[in-house]
């Protein structure tokens, strides 16, 4: 496979998108600079509504999608996306079982099941006022039982459970040697607590202006960019930072 200098693992909700005229602005520039970046969308979306954010949100097309908080990877060959499997053998755990999952928290009528999106992803949605207590709940009755998750909360709302060896952030990191990106040369960029794990791996990492306080509490103590702008703005405005020579410098 083709080297590229430098790999760009960004969220899509909140940080590419969220203001029209911003994506714009970093869709020419990284058009520019296309010949020189793999650009892969890491998001809690469902395949099909990454699609979405293709078709009806603006954003340009990917090397790969990072789906259902990085329970899948789907990789662009020739225009074609293909699920990557050797990333799903590796979450299959034999301790992960979806089914288990949601019976031992059928009881919790503060969370509120979401549509299925995939077969190692379980999802709720939660009243913000109860985000703390429900994410501790949910963690101390999946330990109880003795099954293997990780428990993400994101977005004020929403609670993800997902096999325990699976983020968007070690999604990230295996698709960086998948596409020969050293580490060195990727940047993350996010915005809510689903993606602190990207920042936890990578570090070069861009937190947009308009990141939330959950995930700005997770990276209290990083060195990663802080930008002064929100949205796609951000992402901009961190790729100068980190990649002058590519973007541009900072403005």
């Amino acid at each position: 496979m083709e080297k590229k200098m430098i790999g760009i693992f960004s969220d899509i909700d909140g940080t590419m998108l969220g203001d029209e005229a911003s994506l714009h602005e970093l869709n020419v520039n990284l058009k520019k600079a296309r010949d020189k970046i793999i650009l892969v969308y890491a998001s809690g979306r469902s395949f099909t509504e990454c699609i979405s954010a293709i078709n009806d949100g603006g954003l340009i097309v990917p090397d790969a999608f990072i789906a259902c908080t990085g329970a899948e990877i789907y990789i662009n060959d020739k225009g074609v996306y293909n699920q990557d499997a050797g990333w799903e053998e590796i979450i299959n755990t034999a301790g992960w079982d979806a089914e288990k999952i949601r019976e031992a928290l059928s009881t919790f009528v503060f969370l509120e099941p979401q549509a299925v999106t995939g077969k190692y992803k379980v999802s709720y949605r939660v009243p913000e006022a109860l985000m703390e207590q429900a994410e501790n709940l949910v963690k101390k009755e999946l330990t109880s039982r003795n099954l293997n998750a990780k428990v993400i909360a994101s977005h004020g709302i929403f609670i993800d459970v997902l096999p325990e060896n699976c983020d968007k952030g070690a999604a990230a990191e295996y698709s960086a040697e998948k596409f020969f990106i050293d580490k060195n040369n990727a940047v993350v960029a996010g915005d809510s607590g689903n993606d602190a794990d990207m920042f936890a791996r990578f570090e070069h990492g861009i937190i947009v202006g308009n990141a939330r306080v959950e995930m700005l509490s997770a990276l209290v103590d990083t060195a990663h960019y802080r930008a002064k702008s929100n949205y796609a703005s951000g992402v901009l405005e961190g790729l100068r930072h980190y990649f002058p020579a590519i973007f541009g410098g900072n403005p």
